[in-house]
């Protein structure tokens, strides 16, 4: 999720840093979004799971992407489950925490029209 270099930091500061081994879930489809997740370093698969079992590869993302945020905006639960690919080193950022800062800098707006992109393109 394409967010500045500056708020980034400010996210990466918020948070606290939480390493993942390969094929671990990290967000759950359907559970309570309690957090979000700045990934540092590497690689994820998003996938979605349809009500008749089949499960539905929605995205790979890398380093520098926002995980779990459509849910803590929201309010709803989490709408897809992100499983490594690779070992992963993340930073967890509590809901709450992330919504202030989105609201202190101004950024909750522009984080929203990105999180709707990333739906659309989840659709496509």
């Amino acid at each position: 999720m394409d967010v500045s270099a500056e708020m980034w930091e400010r996210l990466h500061s918020a948070g606290r840093e939480q390493r993942f081994g390969i094929g671990e879930v990290v967000l759950q489809q359907g559970a309570p979004a309690s957090h979000v997740l700045l990934l540092v370093s590497g690689r994820v698969k998003v996938s979605l799971t349809l009500p008749d079992g089949e499960v539905l590869l929605l995205a790979v993302r890398g380093p520098g992407e926002l995980l779990g945020e459509i849910a803590v905006l929201d309010g709803e639960g989490r709408s897809a489950t992100v499983a490594t690919i690779d070992p992963c080193v993340m930073r967890v950022l509590p809901a709450e925490r992330f919504r202030a800062l989105l609201q202190t800098a101004g950024m909750d707006a522009e984080l929203l029209r990105q999180a709707m992109r990333r739906i659309r393109e989840g659709e496509a």
